[in-house]
């Protein structure tokens, strides 16, 4: 049926892709295949946003996500609160490694939005990532006073020993590498804010170079 249409005149991808997603959604891998086969990456890019977590899964293992508008996939998945696509995406081997520039960049945003709002559902999604940054998702947070996603994103920074260079005045360079998490910025909003419980939160999770900052 697809291949028929495909074959009218006048009718696009675009104009078929409901009729591919109602495929993708009843398992029909096949039909997703010969998308990715003719390279139809418009058409990819809408379905990946919109199908089964499987179904998206499929189309990234097959696919070259360099050359598909993961944005749109991106768009459509959030418009759905499709959390568990967004979180597929965001974890992808291709897409961590920069291939798709533009999908690191949004998730990027997406991750400070997620922590701004407060969002713990959307912040757990991204939050291992490599394609996402903690400390600019800190600050969001810190700044708009999201004290349970501050404390979740300084648990997992810690777990994960997210590290920083401290200034040390002992060592010839005076920059030593550290495990903890760079809470500086963070710090002085909390101050700025007059925030005392998010003050004391980041004083627990800070290195002396932080600290020291303030003193």
């Amino acid at each position: 049926m697809l291949n028929r249409l495909r074959a009218v005149p006048g009718v696009l991808w675009t104009h078929i892709v409901p009729e591919i997603e109602k495929a993708a959604e009843y398992g029909r891998l096949g039909v997703v295949n010969m998308l990715i086969k003719c390279r139809k990456n418009l058409a990819i890019s809408m379905v990946i946003g919109n199908s089964p977590i499987e179904t998206t899964k499929f189309i990234l293992d097959r696919c070259n996500v360099a050359c598909v508008d993961l944005t749109i996939g991106l768009m459509w998945a959030k418009i759905s609160n499709r959390i568990d696509v967004v979180k597929l995406i965001a974890e992808h081997s291709e897409v961590v490694s920069c291939k798709a520039y533009w999908a690191t960049e949004i998730l990027q945003i997406w991750f400070c939005v997620a922590a701004k709002e407060g969002s713990i559902e959307m912040v757990d999604a991204l939050i291992h990532s490599p394609a996402t940054q903690i400390h600019d998702a800190l600050e969001s947070a810190v700044l708009a006073k999201q004290l349970e996603v501050v404390e979740r994103l300084l648990k997992v920074g810690s777990e994960n020993q997210i590290g920083f260079l401290e200034y040390e005045r002992s060592k010839p360079n005076r920059w030593t590498e550290t495990n903890t998490i760079d809470t500086r910025q963070a710090l002085q909003i909390a101050v700025g804010n007059n925030d005392f419980s998010m003050v004391e939160l980041l004083l627990e999770h800070s290195s002396q170079a932080a600290i020291a900052k303030f003193c």
